[in-house]
């Protein structure tokens, strides 16, 4: 039989674990509460502002300064900007103070630089219009190179590689045009309207190109026979059409570029088959109008020629 002051040892020894247990439970749990109600509080923060959602990130603003959120509330880039724009693709862009400079951020929130962000829309934005435009045909390349050979050498293109953007059927250059159809583009068969005029082999037919007052480009297709003209293209600031070659009476090729997206084109209109179609080829130097393009009525040493008439 063991003695009662053994007994007693034992049992304060036991009570004594069994509290230092306990304690460590307490204090473990306890800590796990915190953390519980630190995330709870961080899901249940009251959002000044919430955006619509763009490429899975929302604009939230808290205490007067705007952030961004995920699909699941958790704070992705916390708010420190005084003013944000929704993503397009992977980039935003905010301002840090009002009125400021905008800056341009990625989805983890660090500042991207403008030419970084430029060169990466020009990529989607090219690669999404590869997906939706076609190749040219070859046949449609031995067709069209040989008329428009001299543009094709001046800036080294691949024809190959342009993509058919817009192709008419049906398409009546006999019909003269309705000014109620024209609006202000309506003109009149008048000689006073025409500039430098390039004409068909048999000079029956011709286009020729204006410089409205807004500085943006109206090209005409003029009928001298039938003695009429309407606008075939209408080309924004910036953009040019820099030669027409005339295949035949029936036929002619404008080719230019557009004043934005490194995108040259090329434009066929066939009249004997009432068609017209149009091309675009992508091009990837910085284009200059002013030090680098194209026109037919110089002659030109070589590639490169400084052209001063601004």
């Amino acid at each position: 039989m063991k003695h009662p002051a053994t007994i007693s040892i034992i049992f304060l020894v036991f009570i004594a674990v069994s509290c230092s247990r306990a304690t460590r439970n307490s204090t473990a749990e306890s800590a796990n509460s915190e953390a519980v109600a630190e995330q709870q509080k961080a899901k249940t923060i009251e959002f000044e502002h919430v955006g619509w959602f763009h490429h899975g990130l929302a604009s939230v603003r808290i205490d007067g300064r705007y952030g961004f959120i995920d699909r699941d509330s958790n704070i992705v880039i916390p708010p420190q900007f005084h003013s944000v724009w929704n993503f397009r693709g992977n980039f935003a862009d905010v301002r840090l103070v009002r009125g400021g400079e905008i800056y341009h951020i990625d989805q983890a929130g660090v500042f991207i630089s403008r030419d970084s962000v430029n060169a990466f829309r020009r990529r989607e934005s090219w690669a999404r219009f590869v997906e939706t435009y076609p190749l040219i045909t070859p046949e449609r390349v031995a067709e069209i190179a040989p008329i428009i050979e001299k543009w094709i050498a001046f800036y080294d293109i691949d024809l190959s590689q342009a993509r058919r953007t817009f192709h008419s059927d049906g398409v009546c250059f006999a019909c003269p045009p309705k000014r109620e159809y024209e609006g202000i583009y309506f003109r009149e068969y008048d000689s006073r309207y025409w500039g430098f005029l390039y004409s068909s082999p048999n000079k029956r037919r011709s286009v020729d190109g204006l410089i409205s007052f807004d500085n943006n480009k109206e090209i005409y297709f003029i009928d001298h026979e039938l003695r009429h003209q309407f606008m075939i293209i209408f080309l924004g600031s910036g953009g040019s059409a820099e030669e027409v070659f005339w295949q035949s009476d029936d036929m002619f090729v404008i080719v230019g570029h557009y004043g934005c997206g490194q995108k040259r084109f090329v434009k066929i209109y066939d009249i004997e088959n009432q068609t017209i179609t149009h091309y675009v080829i992508k091009y990837y130097e910085e284009l200059d109008p002013r030090t680098l393009t194209y026109r037919g009525d110089v002659s030109f040493p070589k590639r490169g020629i400084v052209l001063d008439w601004w």
